[in-house]
């Protein structure tokens, strides 16, 4: 039996430029390519995809020499943006960075909540481990949206990937 592939959503919202986030977050990547390239993930992962979150997720193939979002643009992310791309895709498992301000209190876009009601309602849910960036993230709205309510910190990456992984049904 081989394993399912890892997908890394990448939020590349506008509060991720923020506070050297996106440092941290390039490091991140550059790491877990590392991992993949010396092959220390074959043992959990078949491969590992690259996924941009904006307003809509673009699966992206990320070179180290390159940055991947365009700092000079203010994005936000969206839930439902998310939500759709996981029914359409059904990744197995999605290890998504970010500092958990993709939500609005008071906007009329998908709440954390209202997205893991909906998660449990597909036929497959992919299993989603959080990984918070910045020492400022929003750790409950991450909390409200990982798979298993537990947050990784980015220096537990390791950690964060190499923990067993499961698939809900």
């Amino acid at each position: 039996m081989t394993n399912p592939p890892l997908t890394m959503v990448l939020d590349c919202s506008g509060s991720m430029k923020e506070n050297g986030k996106t440092f941290i977050l390039q490091q991140l990547v550059r790491y877990v390519r590392e991992l993949s390239i010396l092959e220390e993930t074959e043992q959990h992962f078949e491969s590992i995809h690259f996924a941009l979150w904006f307003d809509e997720i673009i699966e992206e193939s990320i070179d180290d020499d390159q940055p991947f979002f365009d700092l000079d643009v203010e994005l936000q992310v969206s839930l439902e943006a998310l939500f759709v791309w996981i029914q359409e895709n059904k990744p197995s498992n999605i290890l998504l960075l970010s500092d958990g301000y993709f939500y609005e209190p008071n906007s009329t876009e998908m709440d954390p909540t209202s997205f893991n009601l909906a998660l449990q309602n597909l036929e497959t849910s992919p299993f989603i481990r959080c990984v918070s960036v910045g020492s400022d993230a929003n750790l409950n709205s991450l909390q409200l949206i990982s798979s298993s309510n537990h947050v990784f910190h980015s220096t537990e990456i390791d950690s964060a990937i190499a923990t067993p992984w499961m698939t809900i049904q």
